[in-house]
């Protein structure tokens, strides 16, 4: 059961307008103006005060790789990758959750307690090694209510 301030991605995705089911292989969601990815909360690189700064979208070794998604196709990560892409050409605005971790440093593996309440807004930029990164803009604070 996920704490008071943690919910379940279907209630934070529908207050976005996603309606649709989102698998539990479903990393990333196109809401058609948007595309929503789902950001580890404790993954996201934060500044001295704790705000939320930015997140790796595509990296140049494990993890959100490019060559991985090809080399070793898994449905969320090749989904992920194609979304990326979308925002790059600016078909797409990049928008983020946050999932908590129930174990940080075991995501795949033991999954999320819940989703916080928040929305990052940002653009996506290529640091000089080539990796992209959502860069926040803006942070939304929802009302998520279950079953609403």
């Amino acid at each position: 059961m996920p704490s008071p301030d943690l919910h379940p991605r279907k209630y934070v995705l529908e207050q976005l307008g996603h309606e649709a089911h989102a698998s539990r292989s479903s990393w990333s969601h196109d809401l058609g103006d948007a595309i929503v990815f789902d950001a580890w909360d404790d993954q996201w690189e934060r500044n001295d005060r704790g705000e939320l700064v930015r997140y790796p979208l595509r990296t140049t070794s494990s993890g959100y790789s490019l060559r991985d998604s090809h080399e070793h196709p898994r449905r969320g990560h090749t989904r992920w990758q194609n979304h990326v892409e979308l925002v790059l050409a600016g078909k797409r605005h990049a928008r983020a959750i946050l999932p908590v971790a129930v174990s940080p440093g075991a995501h795949g593996k033991k999954g999320a307690k819940g989703w916080r309440t928040i929305v990052v807004d940002g653009e996506a930029r290529a640091d000089e090694s080539g990796e992209i990164w959502l860069v926040a803009t803006g942070l939304t604070h929802l009302q998520v209510q279950r079953g609403a």
